[in-house]
């Protein structure tokens, strides 16, 4: 699958993106495989990846929040069309879909079910420990300001 995050309000020229390898950090950490420099944006901030044909967000516990189309989430499926807001920077979110949604269900359950079950686990999946990943050089970088109060 590849996806496209089109950037709304980067000061970055560059304002998109073509995901093609899964799961993509996002982050404010410039070991990120997508790196925005915005201050609102936490060091790791969310995870985006491909199940059962479409993408999903997960937040990792940042300090803002990750937000689809507006509304915060702590994991949610990633629509195209959606709009994905980590900070101030705001994407727009293209791709095709394939596969079916009820197996993106089970497997949501699934994932549940084994944070439930064992979340030390869960947690520790989170951070990357391959030292090939940390020093991976990001996808893209964007800068993002604050809005100024006005």
């Amino acid at each position: 699958m590849i996806a496209r995050l089109v950037c709304l309000d980067a000061a970055d020229p560059r304002n998109d993106v073509l995901l093609s390898k899964f799961p993509v950090v996002i982050g404010r950490d410039r070991h990120a495989d997508l790196y925005v420099q915005d201050d609102w944006v936490s060091r790791v901030h969310c995870l985006i990846e491909e199940q059962a044909g479409q993408l999903l967000v997960r937040d990792l516990a940042s300090h803002h929040g990750t937000y689809v189309n507006g509304r915060l989430v702590g994991e949610s499926p990633l629509l195209p069309g959606s709009t994905l807001t980590v900070g101030c920077t705001t994407f727009a979110v293209t791709y095709e879909r394939t596969g079916g949604s009820t197996s993106l269900l089970d497997s949501l359950r699934d994932k549940v079910r084994a944070f439930l079950n064992h979340p030390i686990e869960a947690i520790r999946r989170l951070k990357p420990t391959d030292e090939s990943v940390r020093d991976a050089e990001p996808v893209a970088s964007f800068t993002s300001h604050e809005p100024s109060a006005g």
